[in-house]
């Protein structure tokens, strides 16, 4: 085994509202906080060019695309501030989502 074939990935925190909450599939739509919304740093400070596959499906951090997978969304509701944990997806082949969750928690509980 070659340690150079391997990247250890660490998990992201992302800041924000949502914007939908997906009904026939396991996914969100959020407005990432301008200020603080990926670890705690402005989004003006990452580029989203070449995440997605082609210009249709590159992230935008006004309507980021989050996979909740089997996670409870029961509390969540549209328009309300929110954080999340978990791994952005492969740079280049985000077609449906940008992001995948590990947990997801309404901030005005």
């Amino acid at each position: 085994m070659n340690v150079t074939d391997y990247a250890a990935m660490l998990v992201t925190t992302l800041l924000g509202k949502i914007n939908t909450i997906g009904t026939s599939q396991p996914r969100l739509s959020v407005d990432l906080d301008n200020d603080s919304g990926i670890d705690l740093r402005n989004t003006g400070l990452f580029t989203f060019t070449g995440t997605g596959s082609s210009d249709p499906f590159v992230a935008d951090p006004n309507n980021y695309r989050i996979d909740t997978g089997t996670l409870t969304l029961g509390s969540l509701t549209s328009g309300r501030p929110f954080k999340a944990l978990g791994f952005v997806n492969s740079f280049g082949k985000s077609e449906l989502t940008d992001f995948s969750a590990l947990t997801i928690v309404d901030l005005t509980m």
